[in-house]
């Protein structure tokens, strides 16, 4: 058996956080999340907003 290295597998493939935020842009995209309250919808929220969308997000109460 061989043992492979990652870093050799991926190379100049891999790609930063940053580099993958550059290529996508949701700037002046109307966005809606239904359960943008908390859990994965909150999660959605913050990342559309974090690239340039509007957000329009419910919850099931009020309370939230």
């Amino acid at each position: 058996s061989r043992d492979l290295d990652i870093n050799q597998l991926l190379g100049s493939t891999m790609t930063t956080v940053s580099q993958i935020q550059s290529r996508w842009s949701l700037a002046g995209a109307n966005v809606v999340v239904t359960g943008g309250t908390k859990g994965i919808g909150l999660a959605c929220c913050r990342e559309m907003v974090s690239l340039g969308a509007n957000i329009l997000f419910c919850s099931r109460t009020q309370v939230h």
